[in-house]
Order: C-alpha cells, then sequence, then structure tokens
C-alpha cells in the first residue's frame, strides 16, 4: 500500500473481512452482490478492500473502489476509509483522484494531517488548482502552541506549496515563521525527508526560484532576497557559518549573470552579508571583491581598486587584513609577483603569525613561486600547515608543491588524502592525488582519481587536461594522450 495514510486498528474489523475475503475467493461475479453481514462492522469494507487489491483478477480493483466506497457511505464520521481510497488510487497512479479525495477528507473533517496529504498529492499530481485550495485550508487553520512541531511539519508543506505556486509573497512570511520557529525549538524532530537547519532550506528554496524560467529575472532576485533578509534575522552564533555558505551558494547564479542578468547586485549584497557573518572565512569578500572588479575600470591598478571601494567593504578590521591579501592576489595576476609580495608584507604588518589567515599562505606561496624562489614558496606553505593544520586547501597546496619539486611523494600522498577527507568533492584535490599517483608510477589508481576530478569540475582545466594525457601516455594509449594534449592547449587560448 502506499504511505498516505492508515487505517487504525484494522484487526478490529477481521471477522466481517474474512466472510468478504472468502466470497471474493470463490469468484463472485459483481461486487454489488457482496453485502456485510453485520451493519455494526461496516468500516470493514474499507480494510477487505484492501484484499482485492492484491488480486490479479483485473475485475478485483472495481471491486475494492466499491467498498471503499460503500464505507465512505456507511461511516460518515470516520475520516480512515477517505484515507484507504485516497491510497489506493495512489497506488494506482490514479494521482489526481486522490488528490481530489484528499482534499474532500480535508473538508469535511478540517484535520491537518489531510491538508497537508492532499497538498503533497495535488503536487504530485502537478494540479496546481488542488494545491492552492490544500495550501489555503492548511494556512486557515490555528497553529497549535501546545505541538510545535505539527506546526513545524505545516510550514514545510506551504513551503513547497508556496514554490510550487510562485507566490513569492507567501513564501516569504512562511519562511520567516519556518526560521523563527526552528531557531526558538533547535531540537524539535522533523520527518526524515526534510533537512533541519533554515541554512539548507534556504539553499533548497532559493536554487529553485534562481533557475524559475517563469518568473522574471527581477523577481527571481527579489524572490531570494525576501528570503535571506528572514535566514538573515538574529543568526545564532553556531549557525554563522553555515548561513554564509548558504549565501556565497546562492549568490552564484546571480554573479554570473546567466542565470539573471543584471541582477549582479544581488549576489554584492548577499556576499557582503556572508562576509559579516564568518570574518574568518575569506571566500565571500574575495568573491564580492573579484566581482567589483570585473565591472571596474580597465587599467585600474589592484590597490587603487580597493582603495576606491573600500567604504562599500563592510567594515571589520578582519576584512582591512583580507582586502590587503586580495589586492596582493590581484596584484600577483596583474601587475607582477613582486608587488603582490610588498603588498602582503604591508597587508600583514602588526598581525601576530597566528592570526594570518590560510589566504595570506596561499598568495605568500604562490608570489614567491612566480619569481622563481620555490625554496620559499614551499616554506610558506610548510609555515601555512603549522599554523593550520586541519585547513585543507593549505594541505592539498603543500601536498602538490612536492610533488612538483619531486620530494617526499608519501608525505604529499598522505597530506591530501587528509584534505580529501575533509572535502571528498573538491575537484583540485582529486587532481592532486591523481598527480601523486602518477608520479608514483600507480597510473590506474591516477586515472580513476583524474576521472573523478573531470566529473566535478565547473569549468575546463589545461592543468588537469595535462595530467590525464600524461597518466594515459604512461598507460600506453597514446592516441588518447593526444587529445587530451589539444584540449589542454585549446582552453589555454580560450582562457
Amino acid at each position: 500500500m502506499g504511505s498516505l495514510h492508515r487505517i487504525a486498528r484494522p484487526w478490529a474489523f477481521l471477522p466481517a473481512a474474512a466472510a468478504l475475503l472468502a466470497l471474493a475467493a470463490r469468484g463472485e461475479p459483481r461486487p454489488a452482490e457482496i453485502s456485510p453481514a453485520d451493519d455494526e462492522s461496516a468500516k470493514a469494507l474499507a480494510f477487505t478492500a484492501q484484499g482485492f487489491c492484491f488480486s490479479e483478477d483485473s475485475a478485483r480493483p472495481f471491486a475494492a473502489e466499491w467498498a471503499y466506497r460503500s464505507a465512505l457511505r456507511r461511516h460518515p464520521s470516520d475520516p480512515a476509509p477517505w484515507r484507504l481510497l485516497a491510497e489506493f488510487y495512489d497506488d494506482r497512479g490514479r494521482v489526481a483522484d486522490a488528490s481530489e479525495t484528499l482534499l474532500r477528507c480535508a473538508e469535511r473533517f478540517g484535520l491537518r494531517i489531510d491538508w497537508r496529504a492532499a497538498a503533497v498529492a495535488a503536487t504530485r499530481a502537478g494540479d496546481t488548482n488542488r494545491l492552492a485550495r490544500a495550501a489555503a485550508g492548511l494556512s486557515a487553520l490555528a497553529p497549535p502552541d501546545d505541538a510545535p512541531e505539527e506546526r513545524l511539519q505545516d510550514l514545510i508543506v506551504l513551503l513547497g506549496a508556496d514554490a510550487q505556486l510562485l507566490d513569492a509573497a507567501r513564501l516569504r512570511d512562511d519562511f520567516r515563521a519556518f526560521v523563527r520557529l526552528r531557531r526558538r525549538r533547535p531540537a524539535l524532530a522533523l520527518g526524515p525527508f526534510v533537512r533541519s537547519a533554515p541554512s539548507d532550506l534556504f539553499g533548497t528554496l532559493s536554487a529553485g526560484f534562481a533557475r524559475e524560467a517563469r518568473l522574471a529575472p527581477r523577481d527571481r532576485a527579489r524572490t531570494v532576497a525576501a528570503l535571506a533578509d528572514a535566514l538573515c534575522a538574529e543568526v545564532p552564533d553556531r549557525e554563522r557559518p553555515d548561513v554564509a555558505r548558504a549565501l556565497v551558494e546562492a549568490a552564484a547564479p546571480f554573479a554570473s549573470g546567466n542565470v539573471a542578468p543584471g541582477a549582479s547586485g544581488l549576489a554584492l549584497e548577499l556576499y557582503a552579508r556572508a562576509a559579516l557573518l564568518d570574518e574568518e572565512w575569506p571566500a565571500p569578500l574575495a568573491r564580492y571583491v573579484l566581482l567589483l572588479h570585473g565591472r571596474s575600470e580597465e587599467g585600474q591598478s589592484p590597490e587603487a581598486f580597493l582603495r576606491d571601494i573600500g567604504d562599500t567593504v563592510p567594515p571589520s578590521p578582519r576584512h582591512g587584513l583580507l582586502l590587503g591579501i586580495l589586492a596582493a592576489d590581484l596584484a600577483c595576476a596583474e601587475a607582477g609577483a613582486a608587488e603582490a609580495t610588498n603588498l602582503l608584507a604591508r597587508a600583514a604588518a602588526g598581525v601576530p603569525e597566528e592570526r594570518l589567515p590560510s589566504l595570506y599562505h596561499q598568495v605568500l606561496s604562490r608570489a614567491l613561486e612566480e619569481l622563481g624562489d620555490g625554496e620559499g614558496a614551499l616554506r610558506a606553505l610548510e609555515r601555512g600547515v603549522a599554523l593550520l593544520p586541519d585547513d585543507p586547501t593549505l594541505g592539498n597546496n603543500l601536498a602538490y608543491t612536492l610533488a612538483e619539486q619531486g620530494r617526499d611523494l608519501d608525505r604529499a600522498l598522505d597530506l591530501v588524502d587528509r584534505a580529501l577527507a575533509a572535502r571528498p568533492l573538491e575537484h583540485a584535490y582529486l587532481d592532486t592525488l591523481g598527480w601523486i599517483l602518477h608520479l608514483q608510477g600507480r597510473d590506474d589508481d591516477a586515472l580513476v582519481a583524474l576521472r573523478k576530478a573531470l566529473q566535478l569540475m565547473d569549468l575546463p582545466s589545461s592543468e588537469v587536461f595535462d595530467h590525464v594525457a600524461a597518466v594515459l601516455a604512461a598507460l600506453g594509449r597514446p592516441r588518447e594522450a593526444a587529445l587530451w594534449t589539444r584540449r589542454a592547449r585549446q582552453c589555454e587560448f580560450l582562457d
């Protein structure tokens, strides 16, 4: 049977059920000729109907439906036959009939469990009219003050209905109510199909609306902005890192311009909020700066650019340090590595070494590498790993540098394994793993790791393509190796 509802205490009806099942087994020709011996057990018809559902005889489903409907007529004050009839329809793919049956049950008895089930069934049927009826009925119920977990389940169903109906105003209000209740009662139990954190639900809803082609780009951006407003209201300390990451993920499609052209302003707002929520995490501020830099005037130096936007960056002493490091990172790509090292020295002046973020060590190593100081680049990463041993990016970068310099491959392998334990789906770490395995002569294993990296890449990478080509050549597959080498050169040309 389905999982919409189940009848309570079916064993109470077994005597009458046995009589009806005996008649069914003898193949009585018409359901109308079957009648219960005792009117007091009329509800047994609904239970007995289940026996017809499992028969291979094509006539039995009609008998089951008749039995369910007879139970509705004979026992009008009980919702159980309605629910079982809806399950019968649902099991046979008649989702529209299941939705209508549950709606009629909810309208008759006014129980929130039936309104929820009706909304779920209408969603599965793709019936927006029935879904709107179910959502309106569920919204009209008074919140159960003594059962907050029931209210939470109501809100989860309503949020799904709001998203399906593209009702941005109601979505905003219901999400605010969900966030307030979830934060007030964080220990509430939820069904297994629901992620418990507000940031997770925000991510699901914002991603759905970002992709919603039926909405104009401005409406998509407004909806996600409203959801972010609700999520960012009075964020508890324990949630700040998760909320910051959810905001950065939500900003990505608007920053690219592919989903909602002209909505980069929303991306900047989300990045700024994320930067304030988690000042130790440089990614939000970095993306904020890079997005603005992409819109800035050509020929402007990184330092001048960052000085010009200083008033727009979320204020924080920590952000001042990060801005200096980001200026060095931009300079490394545009003004030269020597300028980058100067900017890094100025940014870190007066800051205790243990307070320097991972990004500082990464940029310093990169700048020294470009200056031809391989030993200095290695020392910068070694110092970073010593200060931040749990940082997976530093561990991966050190592992790759060791591999490139042909040093201590066993240690390099251990470092990248630890990085992958923290972030198993990071394609850059898988590329490092594949390259180290290749240098150890384990080319079959290397190819497995590199294939995983290719599957997880968002954008093509000439470096990864070159690694694949080298591994294929080592495996004696020169034609495939040549193909990946051409792809790598094409990628460099496009860059």
